[in-house]
């Protein structure tokens, strides 16, 4: 739809009389009828209005009002008070219209069909707005059953090729003359007071709700009508199983296989609140098998953390835990009915404490086993468990205050595996917290505090000059395989062993834009060569950037079997004792280049004048034997 504002609307000859409780598609309809447009499509282009789907009128045409209200000579408030523009009301599952100054689920709202009763067409020739209501399938004036089919031709009824309100669009037949169930006598009386939850009128709707127990007189009329429907299923759906088909379908906004009956069903289920819940309770029988699934299969929708906030979901989440206990029925059905359910606001189930402190379900899931988090646990394959919300709330804001060792390597520059080192000089502190280290999944986790001022002591440290020419400490590094060799390069930087000789200012860390002294740092790493490896497995990418290579060239060694490398989940890892073994046996072109300036095409050329074969060729790359190096290198 679009408005057209070069046109403007002007009065049609022949205007109609609205009724209180007609549909805006239907005044449209008889005044397109009374006009002998033959189409609601052929008049609406002289109001601006263009477009195929003109049924949509009611819910997008908010820029339509003073023209369709010019058109047809009503007021525009009439014209306003007929369209039901979606609302904004927060955790509901799906979007709600303004019905009348109710909201209801704009799914239950019929837009393109038209259901009509035969008998309310014949009393008054026009579409009640009360028939648009797709949860509710019988005329309250007239307690026939509605018809969205025609029974002549059997095509269905729409409104956009509708030529009146009156006849089929198809064949012409009249369908006032057409046939439609009645209601039984005995649901008369509760079919319309429950239709009174949703009229058009807002002190009939006020009236609907007061005739309800006290607890439902202060709601909205849509809201009490929603669960008019949700508590008739429940009502009336003895199994289990059968019962979350059907919430799925109510869920997706499917309410065509809602019956009358069940209706009011649901009606006088709240009529006799509490006692219809306590009826129902009574169902869940001590000691029986499948205790749990017969309550949830009924109730549980409403203790589902994900459940969107309703009125209904906030009273059955009060009233179950009070009813059960004097029922006397089973603790852990009790238990169940508990979770979600708010016992004195200070618990909560692991999703509710997700969605409250903003993390994921799992992290808070990991403090099930804690023994200060943890309030109550019920065993199963679907069980819950309740949280204490403050205890949750510390353990979160300790580890929120802490950092794992790849961001600790990010942050500084370093290699991860070398965090620990970092850690043991006294230079991180790791964190011993028992609920951190639960969040963690048993993974280190350092002290951010620490983090941030080690950070800062290294980007203050002065330059100094020197007789060499300086080079990176990362390359400077390469080669030392050892985790201490970070460690030591790191205290010997503030302690002044190893000056900083330049530093590069658009570095992401500290340590990676420092330049120091080659020499200075060779003679730190001295009493490091020393000591053993430890039994510690690396990256392929990691143990790249050690040897100062690109990752294929590792990879390549791998693949040709020169470097064992161990395949866990989707990369392949390296012993550390495995990378220094492989880098004392083999010397590779970027070491030759970087130590002697000798590039790699030169060496190969020269390697093989000796007499000298590459133990592998992989990925372009050659791999030599160091001893047969050694004799050829300056």
């Amino acid at each position: 739809m679009r408005l057209s504002h070069e046109m403007v609307a002007r009065p049609l000859l022949i205007p109609v009389d609205a009724h209180r409780d007609e549909c805006l598609m239907s005044i449209v309809l008889r005044t397109a009828e009374a006009n002998v447009f033959g189409r609601m499509s052929r008049m609406l282009p002289l109001a601006g209005i263009t477009g195929t789907r003109t049924s949509y009128i009611p819910y997008t045409g908010q820029l339509h009002v003073d023209a369709l209200a010019a058109q047809m000579s009503i007021s525009p408030d009439a014209v306003r008070a007929r369209m039901h523009p979606c609302v904004q009301r927060p955790n509901k599952l799906h979007e709600c219209a303004d019905w009348y100054g109710t909201p209801v689920p704009r799914r239950w709202l019929a837009s393109r069909e038209r259901r009509i009763s035969p008998e309310g067409l014949k009393r008054s020739p026009y579409h009640r707005a009360i028939w648009m209501m797709r949860a509710l399938p019988y005329c309250p004036e007239t307690l026939q059953t509605l018809i969205c089919d025609c029974q002549v031709c059997g095509s269905a009824l729409t409104w956009e090729g509708a030529r009146s309100v009156m006849r089929c669009e198809t064949c012409d037949a009249s369908l006032a003359d057409q046939e439609a169930p009645s209601l039984s006598t005995d649901l008369h009386e509760d079919a319309r007071a429950l239709a009174d939850l949703v009229s058009h009128d807002e002190l009939v709707r006020n009236r609907a709700c007061l005739r309800l127990p006290d607890v439902f007189r202060s709601w909205e009329g849509g809201d009490a009508f929603q669960a008019v429907v949700e508590l008739g299923i429940i009502a009336f759906q003895p199994v289990a199983l059968k019962g979350c088909t059907r919430w799925k379908r109510l869920n997706r906004g499917d309410v065509s296989d809602i019956s009358a009956t069940e209706l009011v069903g649901g009606y006088r289920f709240m009529a006799t609140w509490p006692s219809s819940l306590e009826q129902l309770l009574k169902h869940v029988v001590p000691g029986r098998t499948g205790v749990k699934r017969d309550l949830w299969g009924r109730l549980g929708k409403y203790f589902d953390p994900t459940a969107p906030a309703t009125p209904l979901r906030d009273l059955i989440r009060q009233e179950v835990p009070r009813i059960l206990p004097q029922l006397g029925l089973p603790f852990r059905s009790n238990q169940c009915a508990a979770v979600g359910a708010s016992r004195g606001g200070d618990t909560a189930s692991a999703s509710e404490a997700a969605a409250r402190f903003g993390v994921d379900k799992g992290v808070i899931g990991r403090l099930i086993r804690s023994p200060d988090c943890l309030v109550a646990k019920h065993p199963g394959r679907s069980g819950l468990s309740l949280l204490h919300l403050d205890s949750v709330e510390g353990a979160l804001s300790r580890w929120r205050a802490t950092a794992t060792a790849q961001e600790c390597a990010r942050a500084l520059g370093a290699p991860a595996h070398c965090i620990d080192a970092l850690c043991e000089a006294g230079l991180l502190a790791r964190v011993q917290d028992r609920d951190v280290r639960l969040l963690t999944e048993g993974k280190d986790a350092f002290d951010r505090a620490d983090l941030e001022s080690l950070i800062e002591t290294l980007t203050r440290l002065p330059l100094t000059t020197g007789a060499e020419e300086p080079v990176a400490l990362h390359r400077a590094m390469i080669g030392e395989l050892h985790p201490d060799a970070w460690a030591v390069a790191v205290s010997g930087l503030l302690s002044g062993a190893v000056c900083v000789r330049g530093r590069r200012s658009n570095a992401e860390a500290p340590l990676a834009g420092l330049y120091v002294d080659f020499s200075e740092m060779r003679q730190a790493m001295l009493p490091v060569r020393s000591r053993p490896l430890p039994e510690l497995s690396i990256s392929c990418q990691a143990a790249a950037n050690l040897l100062g290579v690109s990752i294929a060239v590792t990879s390549g060694a791998v693949q040709a079997g020169l470097l064992p490398g161990c395949k866990s989940a989707a990369r392949v890892d390296i012993r550390l004792t495995d990378l220094e073994a492989f880098h004392q046996d083999h010397i590779l072109a970027q070491e030759v280049l970087r130590n002697f300036g000798i590039r790699a095409q030169d060496f190969a050329a020269s390697m093989r004048s000796h007499g000298f074969k590459p133990t592998a060729h992989v990925y372009n790359t050659y791999f030599w034997r160091r001893g047969d190096a050694v004799q050829i290198l300056p």
